[in-house]
C-alpha cells in the first residue's frame, strides 16, 4: 500500500485531487482502494476549505475546493428520465384544428361529357407525318452505334473501324485506351469463351 502524500499548499492540493478524482471513477478499482483514496481526497477537500476559509478571513478572493473538482460523468443514455409520467400525451388547442373535418359532397364523373370523353384527342396529330418516317430515323447518334446491339468490345471494335484515322490524329490517348481495354477484353474471351459451340460465338 502506497503512502499518504505529504499535504503541501492549497494549489497543491487542487491539483492533487484532479488527479484522484478520475481514479474513483474506473469500475476495477477495488473496495479497499477506493476507500483509501475516497478518505484521501475528503482530507484534501477539507483542508483545502480550511485554507481558502483563512485566506478569506485575511482579505483574499474565497475560492472552495469543490471549483476545482472535475465534474462527475453523466451517461444520460442509460438514465434517461421521461419528460412525461404516465397518463396520455398533451394535446395542445390549436384554432385551425377546432373546426371538424367535413367530406366534399360524392358527385360521380360523366365519363361521357365532352371535356372527360375528347380529352387528348388531338395528342398524336402530325407528330410522324404520313407514317412514312419510322422511329429509327429519328435516332440522333454516331453512325457507328446505330442499329448495333453488343458488348463493349463490339461497340469500341466498331467505333475503331469508323473513326481510327481520325482518332489516330486527333484522339491518340483515347484511341490506345480503346487498343487495350479491347485487347484486355479480346484475352477474357478467348480465355473463357466455350470452343465446342463455335456457332454461338460473338463475331465483331
Amino acid at each position: 500500500s502506497a503512502a499518504m502524500p505529504t499535504l503541501l499548499t492549497s494549489s497543491s492540493m487542487m491539483s492533487t485531487m484532479q488527479r484522484i478524482r478520475p481514479l474513483l471513477q474506473l469500475r476495477h478499482l477495488s473496495s479497499e482502494r477506493y476507500s483509501y483514496w475516497r478518505g484521501f481526497l475528503d482530507r484534501l477537500a477539507t483542508e483545502a476549505n480550511a485554507l481558502t476559509t483563512e485566506s478569506s478571513a485575511s482579505g483574499k478572493q474565497a475560492t472552495t475546493a469543490d471549483s476545482y473538482l472535475l465534474p462527475e460523468s453523466r451517461d444520460l443514455a442509460r438514465k434517461a428520465r421521461p419528460m412525461q409520467n404516465g397518463g396520455l400525451l398533451p394535446r395542445l388547442k390549436d384554432p385551425r384544428h377546432e373546426a371538424p373535418v367535413v367530406m366534399p359532397p360524392y358527385q360521380p364523373i360523366d365519363d361521357w361529357h365532352p371535356k372527360q370523353a375528347l380529352f387528348g384527342q388531338n395528342d398524336y396529330i402530325d407528330i410522324l407525318g404520313e407514317g412514312e418516317v419510322t422511329p429509327k430515323d429519328l435516332y440522333v447518334g454516331p453512325n457507328y452505334t446505330r442499329l448495333s446491339r453488343g458488348s463493349e468490345f463490339l461497340r469500341n471494335f466498331r467505333r475503331l473501324s469508323v473513326q481510327d484515322e481520325y482518332m489516330k490524329e486527333f484522339m491518340p490517348t483515347r484511341r490506345s485506351i480503346i487498343q487495350l481495354n479491347n485487347y484486355n477484353s479480346l484475352k477474357y474471351r478467348n480465355k473463357r469463351r466455350n470452343n465446342v459451340f463455335p456457332k454461338y460465338r460473338e463475331e465483331p
